[in-house]
């Protein structure tokens, strides 16, 4: 159902917009999105400037005409099909009539402020329905985009318009026609904006291709570089030059001063000036100082490795490659600095000590020390490949005497190095390393033994017999305790009172069967209960490599971890179960 605009309507508009009940005190008024279909009672509202009228179901453009001091005029999306009823709005700059049902664009040229029209996302079709724009004296802003306006013709009708400087065309078919917004930056001298803006290096392209194709194009665009080199080099030297003369004026300043002044302040001002001289004197010979130092001996070698260390990057952490492994490119050394004890041979040698060259000496042939390969090594030169070299370097270089110090040295020769003694062999330690190796000698013959096993099951053959390993047998003797011979020991042992032949007997039975070893007797017993004192005090309790031999026959399955386990030495004597029934048996492992 339609909503008349009716004077109470409009009162409600103006009220809910920060307005006033009295229709001539607003400026603005929002009628937009209201359902309104006519425009009507308006007739008061004779100071607006600005009125809102979009998304409505207006038809005609009507009863605005009193309105002499509208400036803005907003009717977008609408049912408009023709321009009228703008007469007397001779104040009107902004007008935007888009996504309506035009046609045919009249009674425009009554308006003569104008400025800025938007008659996009219409039906306007040929270059005569928008004839009308040429009569807009005042018209700078125009928006046709998503219309049907098409042809070469459109690019005269646009230029005829008089203060006409930006456009947007898009979405029509004139933007088909090669080279159109060439075209139309020449054919529009005012043009600066074209759905997009236009600079000057664009438009004297433009311009020179319009005249003489496209050569004539690029050297437009070369001369205008070529300008805009002449003219940044013109306003450096520009800059240049006004320093220059702000420096002279403030120096003759300073020299007026010091000679119109009293005494004081002409020696005041002359000491001033005599003092910055000389600080500028000896700021050059210091540089110049520090630089000649800075070359000297090795100096070349240290600057040339610093410049490459400030200029290298701070390596990326290395990263795993898809296979989770890490590549050996990804790791790098880390740089050196050159010391002077690697680059310069010191004059304090022995007299036995093979002769070497001080690098701080000059050469014989003259040149400075420093720059050769061999002598930053710390090695003699080579000589050149010369008839009289020949002799020379066939002498050999033990025979010759040091070269006589000329210069004195405050350092005191190094002292001679001192051989350290060897250190103490330790039979225990020995005796339990051979242990050890007996240890894991057995274990790997049996893996092997079990591997083999396993292939010929595999092969329904039988396997070979296990070589035993010929290089360090282990004694027949030689009896290795298990967690659970250990635990049943220590069990015995406190039930007994350290009866040896009653743990003997306990601790056979919960002994692993195996043809390598004997069965455990009560020496054994005695021993092995000795080494788990020795283990079971502070400081030594938990060290792996001090721990006990175990066979690893009698600690379960070795692929689960049990041998590994039952290397280590228990933290604490092992407790009878008797004595504590909450004994924590994964502490003793």
């Amino acid at each position: 159902m339609a909503c008349p605009m009716t004077p109470e309507a409009l009162v409600k508009s103006c009220q809910e917009n920060d307005g006033y009940e009295t229709p001539e005190l607003n400026d603005q008024l929002y009628l937009h999105f209201k359902g309104y279909q006519r425009i009507e009672n308006l007739e008061p509202y004779t100071q607006l400037k600005a009125l809102w009228l979009e998304s409505n179901g207006l038809h005609v453009l009507e009863g605005l005409s009193h309105l002499a001091e509208l400036r803005c005029l907003y009717v977008q999306q609408n049912l408009i099909a023709k321009v009228q009823g703008l007469d007397g709005l001779n104040k009107l700059r902004v007008l935007d009539l888009s996504q309506n049902r035009l046609t045919h664009l009249e009674g425009l040229a009554g308006l003569p402020s104008l400025e800025t029209l938007n008659v996009s996302k219409n039906s306007l079709a040929s270059p005569d329905a928008v004839r009308e724009l040429v009569g807009c004296p005042a018209l700078a802003t125009l928006d046709l985009t998503n219309n049907q306006l098409g042809g070469d013709e459109m690019i005269g009708l646009l230029s005829s318009v008089p203060k006409l400087a930006s456009i947007n065309v898009a979405g029509n078919p004139l933007m088909s026609i090669p080279k159109i917004r060439k075209k139309m930056i020449a054919a529009m001298p005012r043009l600066a904006y074209m759905d997009r803006p236009v600079f000057e290096a664009e438009r004297l392209a433009a311009e020179a291709f319009a005249t003489g194709g496209t050569e004539a194009e690029q050297q437009a665009r070369d001369d205008f570089r070529e300008r805009n080199r002449q003219k940044e080099k013109a306003d450096r030297k520009a800059f240049r030059d006004w320093q220059a003369q702000k420096r002279a004026e403030a120096l003759q300043r300073q020299r007026d001063r010091a000679a119109n002044g009293t005494d004081e302040e002409k020696t005041a001002a002359r000491s001033a000036l005599e003092a910055a001289a000389k600080q500028r004197d000896e700021r050059a010979q210091a540089d110049a100082e520090a630089e000649r130092a800075s070359v000297e001996g090795s100096g070349v070698a240290k600057l040339a490795h610093k410049f490459w260390a400030a200029n290298a990057t701070e390596p990326l952490p290395p990263v795993p490659n898809m296979f989770g492994q890490m590549e050996a490119s990804e790791f790098r050394a880390p740089s050196v600095e050159p010391t002077e004890q690697a680059v310069t041979v010191g004059a304090h040698a022995h007299a036995d000590a093979p002769v070497a060259t001080e690098l701080s000496a000059p050469a014989a042939d003259g040149k400075e020390d420093g720059g050769s390969r061999f002598e930053e090594e710390g090695e003699e030169e080579p000589p050149m490949p010369t008839e009289e070299a020949a002799p020379v370097a066939a002498k050999p270089a033990a025979a010759m005497p040091p070269p006589p110090s000329t210069t004195t040295s405050t350092t005191p020769p190094p002292p001679p190095a001192v051989e350290a003694p060897p250190p103490p062999v330790n039979a225990e330690e020995e005796a339990r390393k051979q242990r050890v190796s007996s240890s894991l000698e057995i274990y790997r013959a049996q893996r092997k033994a079990q591997e083999e096993a396993r292939k010929a099951e595999a092969r329904g053959t039988t396997a070979p017999p296990v070589a035993t390993a010929p290089a360090a047998p282990p004694p027949a003797q030689q009896i290795y305790f298990s967690m659970e011979m250990d635990m049943k020991l220590a069990e015995l042992w406190r039930k007994t009172n350290g009866d040896t032949s009653a743990c003997a007997a306990a601790v056979r039975e919960v002994q692993a069967p195996s043809e390598s070893m004997a069965a455990v007797s009560a020496e054994d017993c005695h021993r092995r209960w000795s080494e788990l004192n020795a283990f079971g005090g502070e400081g030594d309790a938990g060290a792996v490599d001090s721990a006990p031999v175990v066979n690893p026959d009698a600690s379960g399955d070795p692929e689960h971890g049990s041998w590994a386990e039952s290397l280590r030495a228990p933290a604490n004597l092992p407790v009878a179960v008797g004595e504590h029934e909450d004994t924590d048996f994964d502490a003793l492992d």
